[in-house]
């Protein structure tokens, strides 16, 4: 009888730290979809040569934020670049963006074989009525 009680409050034990373990992760599990950064240019500065530079830094930092990482992190700097999460947010913020100026310089920085993965050229696509 106590033999199979102490079976009983280990296993119960064992949920009770599974639970408290996970418990912080699913917490934090929404917290992406509420501070997702934010920014804020103008199309003029976009398509500038140096505008683009700038907004190539500002989203590399956003898609960092947004997906828990940074240029400092151990794995990144192992692995000599950014995990998928930055790759992706990165070439959608540039494809949404729609400037030749930053989809020119993400192709300088990434290639020409990422880019067409995320659908980027330098051509501008314009609205048609």
């Amino acid at each position: 009888m106590i033999k199979n009680l102490n079976s009983k409050m280990r296993a119960v034990l064992c949920a009770t730290a599974a639970i408290v373990a996970f418990a912080p992760i699913c917490v934090h599990a929404d917290d992406s979809a509420q501070n997702t950064p934010k920014i804020r240019f103008t199309s003029a500065a976009a398509n500038t040569p140096a505008g683009a530079a700038h907004l190539y830094v500002l989203i590399k930092q956003a898609a960092d934020a947004a997906c828990g990482t940074s240029d400092s992190d151990i794995d990144v700097i192992y692995r000599h670049g950014s995990n998928a999460c930055v790759k992706d947010t990165m070439a959608d913020a540039v494809r949404r963006i729609n400037s030749s100026q930053l989809s020119q310089l993400y192709i300088e920085k990434n290639g020409v074989d990422r880019a067409a993965k995320y659908g980027i050229d330098t051509a501008v696509r314009t609205a048609s009525r």
